[in-house]
């Protein structure tokens, strides 16, 4: 009797070494280590985060999980990401594929930037990193003087601070550009950006791609009341108008802007046509001191200032004054007669 049941043990043990040795067997024969992940389609995340998003924990390392249980991965809960589609391509290795959101731009409401699709959509809402970034520099302001008044009376001790916890990924949004004159009205997420001109929001995704494109992407975009458009670069104004010849308008800024580099004022693509050789800049002038008011000579007191030119770039000529200019002829790579930039027509 003792026989038989060390007999039974010993099946038991050699069973359970067994199927210890497969399921190892099974487990490590179709783990598929991070460096065996393929990311792509991503722009917002590194691929580290991707496969994280996919691959959390050990048993989502296994491919045959993957393949079978796992191959569409919805993320509802990271912004600018829909799922993740999972690519078996051997035992140890697969294809992760990102199915990112793109947004055509974003506008600030209550200290967060509100992003919106091509189809005028809030698709999320994140806080703006300047906001973020002040209020963590007075934060620290106020533990330093609490610091200071600790260390005054004797008891020196680290003062208490809430631990602020970090998101687990952080997009990457440097391609998306803030659009100001769009709404003035509070949106939420998931609701349509009300607009008569409805066009505009396909406009924006275009511009988006040929800004990226030709690497000159704006701090704002700003939309005017006549549904005009014009891009700011720091001090630099540029005009493009209406939704004719983008391609060209922005290919032609894409050359001209690097010219004008430590300048400020407008430069006019708003009239540009297919037949327009030379394109004016308009520099802004300082104000004029108070008592210079009333010389007849002094030019406008203001930046702004009328202009005349017409369609082919040449200027009329009726301000000759000896301080300031009016336009300046700016070299484009397009044109078959150049101006230099150094060379101010004006006066």
């Amino acid at each position: 009797m003792r026989k038989k049941a060390k007999t039974i043990l010993i099946i038991l043990i050699l069973t359970a070494a067994a199927l210890t040795a497969a399921a190892s067997y099974f487990l490590y024969s179709f783990y598929v280590p991070d460096e065996q992940a393929e990311v792509l389609g991503n722009i917002r995340y590194t691929d580290a985060e991707i496969r994280r998003m996919a691959m959390p924990g050990f048993k989502e390392h296994n491919s045959l999980y993957l393949r079978y249980l796992r191959k569409e991965i919805e993320l509802t809960d990271v912004p600018f990401i829909d799922s993740i589609e999972v690519e078996y391509l051997s035992p140890n290795r697969v294809r992760l594929h990102a199915n990112e959101e793109y947004p055509v731009g974003y506008f600030l409401q209550d200290g967060y930037r509100l992003y919106f699709n091509s189809s005028g959509i809030v698709t999320e809402s994140l806080e703006d990193a300047s906001m973020r970034k002040e209020e963590e520099e007075q934060k620290e302001e106020k533990e330093r003087d609490e610091t200071e008044e600790i260390m005054a009376e004797g008891a020196l001790q680290e003062p208490e601070t809430g631990a602020e916890s970090d998101t687990a990924f952080r997009p990457a949004l440097t391609d998306v550009s803030q659009v100001s004159g769009l709404t003035e009205k509070p949106y939420a997420v998931g609701e349509q950006i009300q607009t008569d001109n409805t066009e505009i929001f396909g406009t924006l995704m275009t511009l988006g791609k040929l800004v990226n494109k030709l690497d000159i992407r704006p701090d704002e975009i700003l939309i005017e009341e006549d549904e005009t458009i014009a891009l700011r670069y720091g001090e630099i104004l540029v005009d493009i108008g209406k939704d004719t010849l983008l391609d060209e308008k922005m290919s032609r800024a894409a050359a001209i802007l690097p010219q004008l580099e430590g300048m400020k004022g407008t430069l006019h693509l708003e009239n540009f046509t297919m037949s327009t050789i030379n394109i004016i800049f308009s520099a802004y002038q300082e104000e004029m001191p108070e008592e210079d008011t009333d010389n007849d000579d002094a030019y406008a007191q203001d930046e702004s200032y009328d202009e005349l030119y017409i369609e082919d770039g040449s200027y009329d000529e009726m301000y000759a004054q000896d301080v300031y200019y009016d336009g300046t002829y700016v070299q484009d790579e397009y044109s078959e007669e150049a101006y230099y930039p150094e060379e101010i027509y004006g006066y």
